[in-house]
């Protein structure tokens, strides 16, 4: 397994991305710079190839109009898609929809791929948590990026800021330990049930992720406030973002 035919798609993906001015290309940006590093540090474990792999999955099929994708991620990537949405998403919040999404449900999802038992889960342990590890180290990296085009971000984190921990409701620790446990939990049934699980899972997690898209009223006009000021609302504002995400 290589981790070269994503990174080759991710390429491909964010010249479109930059050609149509889409924030679609900010996470694609974020993971085409974390895909490089794990193919630059020897860090391509097969978990991370597997997981990395049902992102882009879903981006190719909700790109080419496919209705069967994970709900989590229609929610995530109509709101960089579709237009109507973008002068009431933050930058931010794209990447966190997005996080949301792939930590939550696609980490699982990879280890039912590779997996048939608990116990085989458990040899992928280390590969598990230092992916996830990285992918939450990309969404803070990331944080920083969007911070440079996003003057006033640091007023829209603290009105979203719970304990210190979470930010729009999603919390790193937390949802790369629910991962672990509903990949446990879904292995741990008969074949025949673990894409039920997994249905129901997506139902959860998506509900985070219209939470973290549409906030509660007092939290969208913060928002439509702060957002008048962010460098992103024209479509060379949207590229400059893109590179600076991708760039190493």
């Amino acid at each position: 397994m290589s981790v070269q035919p994503l990174v080759e798609t991710l390429e491909m993906n964010l010249q479109l991305n930059r050609g149509d001015g889409s924030p679609l290309g900010y996470f694609a940006a974020t993971m085409l710079r974390l895909l490089r590093s794990l193919e630059e540090q020897g860090a391509a474990t097969p978990f991370a190839i597997a997981a990395a792999g049902l992102y882009v999955e879903s981006y190719e099929a909700y790109q080419a109009g496919a209705e069967d994708i994970p709900h989590c991620w229609r929610i995530a990537l109509d709101a960089a898609a579709i237009p109507q949405w973008h002068p009431y998403i933050a930058p931010i919040q794209h990447l966190v929809l997005a996080t949301n999404a792939h930590v939550h449900f696609d980490l699982p999802l990879a280890a039912r791929k590779l997996c048939a038992s608990p116990k085989e889960l458990a040899t992928h342990k280390d590969a598990f948590s230092d992916y996830s590890k990285r992918v939450i180290e990309a969404l803070v990296h990331a944080q920083t990026i969007t911070a440079k085009t996003s003057p006033l971000q640091d007023l829209l984190e603290s009105f979203y800021l719970i304990d210190g921990a979470k930010l729009f409701g999603f919390n790193p620790a937390t949802a790369r330990k629910t991962a672990w446990r509903v990949a446990a939990l879904v292995l741990g049934q008969a074949e025949e049930a673990q894409m039920g699980t997994l249905d129901d899972y997506d139902g959860l997690v998506s509900a985070h992720a219209k939470e973290i898209r549409e906030p509660r009223e007092e939290g969208q006009k913060v928002i439509d406030f702060l957002r008048r000021f962010d460098g992103d609302r024209d479509e060379q504002g949207v590229v400059d973002l893109i590179d600076a995400l991708e760039a190493r």
